[in-house]
């Protein structure tokens, strides 16, 4: 795909450049505004395949083959004279583009390399050789695919290009300052969720709810949730995923954010992976006691009573939800909660008798119209899913905003939060 995206850049230059010829200095209408139409999609598809393609390599092949074709066609349009050397230098500048080829890596070849075997035995043995196999195969061919991977057909933040475009648009109306200052003002959120079957010892047992962290998305961000949460008192933390910023490459500096966060955590804490997650992250993440939850469910005991907590793999774009195994073990007319990166699976949650769902993924739409109306909530859900609580047959939901930000770190209309949830009996 990044490929055509250069392949699109170097015809679409050529074309604007051949404009310029047909323009006589501008005193023909039609191609002198073609000159500016087709060189800035160049721009657009040379910005859209650098998010994979090393930048020598790109520039250099844009440039050399835009100037070999431009040549050719100043020959077999223009008349132009062609002379043995400068039939020798177009030679070279293919020899040239044949042996960056050659020597080009992946962006994320750089960035973040695959991990050893050592490294890949252990995800095997945490999740099982299949699961391990199925996810990193998708995210070694498809992690950045804009289209056809997971529950949506576009997927937007795979879209490198978007994300400049949406920080040129902030900076030129002035709101890029004032949409940062929104994106770190974290703010607390309160949920009561009535179970009439809940063990009496777990009334008001309360869970802090953490969502789409993004924690390397700019600077800052770590610190802002730290604020958020320091001095809160609950029982336990769950996360419903998303730590890195980028939907592929290095994770690294996610990681580290999260190291800075965990001390200020209190209690268990248990978390899932989102779509912007690697499964290379969960040993990272495991070590510094976030207990991942891979579709698998763990027993929350007190007094001699329980509840079960479930979690699964990213349900949106991974598709690496097994709800059957996470949901196996807990028994019938047990207390059961599920974290889910989306709430998309909400139908088949409900049917698999979970008593509360709790999500993120959508930002509630992040830049979003007075009122807090969402432009887009990237999930295949109704949007009154999609957003804070809700409630689906019998079972009791709730979707994050987050704490974090993505695309663009600003946020309009839709502040960040953190969100303490209370379980009651009634």
């Amino acid at each position: 795909m990044h490929g055509l995206y250069l392949l699109a850049a170097i015809l679409l230059e050529v074309a604007g450049t051949t404009c310029m010829r047909l323009a006589e200095g501008f005193t023909r209408p039609l191609p002198s505004v073609l000159i500016f139409v087709f060189y800035g999609l160049s721009f657009a598809c040379i910005t859209l395949a650098l998010e994979k393609i090393q930048l020598s390599v790109a520039y250099a092949i844009w440039a050399g083959m835009g100037t070999a074709l431009i040549a050719l066609i100043g020959v077999a349009v223009f008349a132009e004279s062609m002379s043995p050397l400068k039939w020798l230098s177009l030679a070279m500048i293919a020899a040239g583009v044949v042996g960056l080829n050659l020597d080009a890596r992946p962006v994320e070849a750089m960035t973040a390399a695959d991990p050893n075997e050592e490294a890949r035995r252990w995800l095997e043995r945490r999740v099982g050789r299949c699961h391990a196999a199925m996810r990193l195969g998708v995210e070694e061919e498809r992690e950045a695919r804009l289209f056809g991977q997971g529950r949506t057909v576009f997927h937007i933040e795979n879209w490198g290009g978007f994300r400049g475009l949406v920080r040129l648009a902030l900076r030129l109306s002035l709101m890029e300052g004032r949409g940062l200052r929104n994106a770190r003002a974290v703010q607390l959120r309160c949920n009561d969720f009535v179970l009439p079957h809940l063990p009496p010892v777990f009334q008001g047992y309360t869970l802090l709810h953490l969502s789409d962290l993004h924690l390397d998305m700019g600077a800052g961000m770590p610190d802002a949730l730290i604020e958020a949460v320091d001095g809160l008192q609950y029982d336990a933390c769950v996360i419903t995923g998303d730590f890195r910023a980028k939907t592929y490459g290095a994770y690294q500096a996610a990681l580290d954010g999260m190291a800075r966060v965990r001390p200020h955590l209190k209690g268990d804490i248990y978390a899932i992976l989102g779509n912007h997650d690697s499964l290379r992250m969960a040993q990272g993440l495991e070590a510094m006691g976030v207990r991942l939850l891979l579709n698998e469910t763990v027993a929350l005991r007190r007094g001699g009573s329980v509840i079960h907590l479930a979690g699964i793999d990213d349900p949106h774009y991974y598709r690496a939800d097994n709800l059957e195994k996470a949901a196996d073990p807990i028994p019938a007319g047990g207390v059961s909660l599920l974290l889910s990166h989306s709430p998309e699976i909400y139908r088949q949650a409900a049917s698999a008798g979970f008593d509360v769902m709790l999500a993120g993924h959508t930002h509630g739409g992040q830049i979003c119209l007075p009122g807090g109306i969402p432009l887009i909530v990237n999930a295949r859900a109704p949007r009154r899913y999609c957003v804070g609580a809700w409630r689906h047959q019998r079972m009791q939901g709730y979707t994050s905003v987050g704490s974090g930000a993505s695309i663009a770190d600003a946020r309009f209309n839709c502040p960040p939060e953190v969100t303490l949830h209370r379980l009651l009996q009634e």
